[in-house]
């Protein structure tokens, strides 16, 4: 069983990150099921039956939003010179598609965590996305948006008198100074004069496991520990990442309102289907009479006959009904008792209002229905993907460098290949492109900004191409130029020979006039 933080307040907010993590990841029918029995009670969440997870807010509106590493980013270094290097270490590594994940992790948790690590089989770093709840720790002194101390949670193999087990572990990477105070579990306290350290400690924290583990602790402490940066300062190979700006390590409850709003809407959507396959259709009825043949639906006994008889019709069958007594035998039907089309709008417009906990608004948003009993497929403008993105990219940029230092300590710790460098880098994220609307619209108004000198060619090059640079945008757009000069370019080969002349010397005497005698 996966071990808990020792904090109270730490385990609280593992438990909110982790029931986020189950929702994105599909995970989530067990929640969904407890929300309906708090909402509905045991016997009618019984009722409605299973779950219905087929609407999933909190996922659609993260994955709208998680476009920015659909293409990897342009990493360029700062003085000009190439990044070819480091760009071949993160293509080996997977870092542009596991960001994709981490960033749908980051937008609907608040938080995400990366992790870098060698590889001896394969020879290069390797990256993973560490789940948030699987993790705690103390943040950075110099930055508290990072870890400063943390804890995974792994599961490992753990070798002792020779017989080998998986067991869950705590995975510790400590890089304070060793005078600092140790805020943690004794066993810390033990351990805090060989920081900065890595350990493997039992998932109690009150044994060391790592030499069971198959690692050398006297390689991986004080003087001896192996990540450093180019200053000699320990690094630990984790970064955090977080979808709002703030202080500290963890936004567990920010947009709590989507959470709940997730469960509402399965709810909402589980009771419509319920209504949908059981209430939207007339109930027939028989009044001083009884099917013949009919099965008794319910408890029968005391003398009690069933108060409903259930009866399987068909359209090549005639339904017998037998009078119970003299009287009139009557046959008709209840209208239905649900309006589904009512109950769908209130479903879609409730979702809807979820949206706006994201920074979108009711027009960024539009919900397509299939059909009344089916969940909703959401559909976010590109003009308000590319509003946020340029938010994330602030947020996500400062974590991405310092996963690209960490990835490159880890490369020239272990690699007998040239060093790459740590520092110096530059990332342009590529931006969600123009719809055909969007473009035919921006394409009207810089006609009538060039014909007036409001806007550079640049400048227009820019707009109709978001997340370019300025410097790009010169370079693409000289290129274009160039190429439609060397198509306006007269051609340079020989002229083809024209017809002679009247003046011709060379014209034969007989076409012209006759020679006099």
């Amino acid at each position: 069983m996966i071990p808990t933080p020792p904090d109270i307040n730490e385990q609280r907010r593992a438990r909110e990150h982790g029931k986020r993590r189950a929702i994105l990841e599909g995970a989530w029918s067990d929640l969904l099921g407890q929300h309906l029995r708090s909402q509905l009670g045991e016997k009618r969440a019984a009722m409605v039956g299973i779950p219905d997870i087929s609407s999933n807010q909190l996922k659609q509106l993260s994955s709208a939003l998680a476009v920015m590493y659909d293409r990897a980013p342009a990493i360029t270094r700062e003085d000009g010179s190439t990044a070819e290097d480091m760009v071949g270490v993160l293509d080996n590594a997977r870092m542009w598609l596991l960001a994709q994940r981490n960033q749908l992790y980051t937008i609907g948790i608040n938080d995400s965590v990366m992790a870098c690590a060698w590889s001896e089989a394969a020879r290069h770093a390797k990256v993973r996305v560490v789940p948030p709840d699987h993790v705690w720790g103390i943040p950075d002194a110099a930055d508290d948006g990072q870890f400063g101390v943390i804890f995974e949670a792994r599961e490992r193999p753990i070798t002792i008198d020779g017989r080998q087990r998986t067991e869950w572990v705590w995975d510790v990477w400590d890089m304070r100074e060793p005078e600092e105070p140790v805020r943690a579990p004794n066993l810390m306290e033990s351990l805090s004069a060989q920081r900065p350290f890595f350990r493997v400690l039992s998932s109690n924290l009150r044994s060391d496991l790592t030499i069971f583990a198959g690692i050398d602790p006297d390689e991986w402490s004080g003087s001896a520990y192996k990540y450093r940066d180019n200053g000699g300062m320990p690094q630990h190979p984790y970064t955090a990442y977080h979808a709002l700006p703030r202080t500290g390590l963890w936004s567990a409850t920010e947009n709590s309102e989507v959470v709940f709003g997730t469960l509402q809407d399965g709810l909402n959507w589980t009771n419509t289907n319920h209504a949908f396959m059981r209430a939207s259709w007339d109930a027939r009825y028989v009044a001083g009479g009884k099917i013949v043949g009919g099965k008794p639906v319910g408890p029968v006994g005391d003398g009690m006959p069933a108060q409903t008889l259930q009866h399987m019709s068909d359209p090549t069958v005639i339904t017998r009904i037998q009078a119970d007594g003299d009287g009139e035998v009557k046959v008709g039907a209840w209208s239905a008792s649900v309006d589904i089309d009512k109950a769908e709008r209130f479903s879609r417009n409730y979702g809807c209002r979820l949206a706006v906990h994201f920074g979108l608004t009711p027009s960024d948003v539009t919900f397509d229905v299939t059909s009344p009993a089916s969940g909703v497929s959401l559909t976010v403008s590109r003009k308000a993907v590319r509003r946020l993105q340029a938010k994330y990219a602030q947020l996500f940029r400062s974590s991405d460098l310092l996963m690209l230092k960490k990835i490159a300590i880890i490369t020239n710790t272990h690699s007998d290949g040239p060093a790459v460098p740590q520092d110096g880098y530059l990332i342009e994220y590529s931006s969600v492109e123009l719809s055909e609307e969007e473009r035919t619209e921006i394409l009207g108004n810089i006609a009538e900004e060039m014909k007036l000198g409001l806007v550079s060619r640049v400048k227009a090059y820019m707009r109709l191409n978001p997340g370019i640079s300025e410097d790009q945008a010169r370079v693409e757009l000289l290129d274009i130029l160039q190429e439609i000069a060397d198509e306006n370019q007269p051609s340079r080969e020989p002229s083809p020979p024209q017809p002679p002349g009247d003046d011709d010397e060379s014209a034969d005497p007989e076409d012209g006039a006759e020679t006099a005698e």
